[in-house]
């Protein structure tokens, strides 16, 4: 009895250990996410500047006329 009882203790051990792991790997997971959000706001931010400015650059060229 006392050796199952071991047995269980151990594999009680090595669950847990690995559900500490997997719960590292899921915060380590969402920081990545988070980052990965943060950078894609500040890409859309850019690409919307970078349109306006193309069209407004586009506006002023419009002005000249080639003869």
């Amino acid at each position: 009895f006392a050796e199952l009882a071991e047995n269980t203790m151990e594999k009680a051990n090595s669950q847990a250990e690995s559900l500490e792991q997997i719960g590292q790997g899921i915060e380590q997971l969402s920081g990545v996410v988070q980052g990965n959000a943060a950078s894609s706001e500040e890409n859309t931010a850019i690409s919307i500047n970078l349109a306006e400015g193309a069209a407004k650059m586009n506006d002023r060229v419009n002005i000249f006329k080639l003869f």
